[in-house]
């Protein structure tokens, strides 16, 4: 799809165009993104009304948000004005790794952090069976925190104390 897309003219706004007749139809649409800046992201980011970003509790992955920070204010200024950035989410995060705490610290500082999901074997467990983890273990931690995160957006507030 990347491929193809990279020869149509307007290629960042393709998506936006395939989403405008359905758009009333829907109270969200949901779209998960490569986790690289790729024209399939740039056609998300270009037509959406929000962006959530999930970010691995490590040093590379908060570096990286930097650098997805300015290329989403880029779209906001030449595509898309509207484009607002909600918060992130922290995921993959070890309460007993220094690291993790202090990058967890660190996106709390900077960034409005809308949930905190650990490294847990039931994530990988559903991944293998092929169901979220909210479907395979519905009463887990991470189950509960995506469940928070889910009533947050749908409520339309997307602030956390708890955390």
């Amino acid at each position: 799809m990347e491929m193809e897309l990279l020869s149509r003219a307007s290629r960042e706004k393709i998506l936006d165009r395939a989403l405008k007749p359905v758009r009333d139809e829907y109270d969200f649409i949901l779209v998960d993104c490569p986790p690289q800046l790729s024209i399939l992201t740039i056609n998300a980011l270009s037509c959406a009304d929000g962006v959530i970003i999930p970010v691995k509790t490590d040093y590379l992955a908060y570096r990286g948000l930097t650098q997805l920070q300015d290329s989403i204010q880029e779209i906001q200024e030449l595509i898309n004005p509207g484009l607002e950035v909600l918060g992130v989410i922290a995921t993959l995060y070890e309460k007993r790794v220094a690291d993790d705490n202090e990058i967890l610290a660190a996106l709390k500082k900077e960034y409005n952090v809308l949930g905190v999901i650990k490294r847990l074997a039931v994530a990988k467990k559903g991944i293998y069976d092929g169901l979220a983890v909210v479907e395979q273990t519905p009463g887990s931690e991470i189950s509960i925190e995506y469940n928070a995160i889910a009533d947050m957006m749908i409520a339309g507030k997307f602030e956390r104390e708890d955390i």
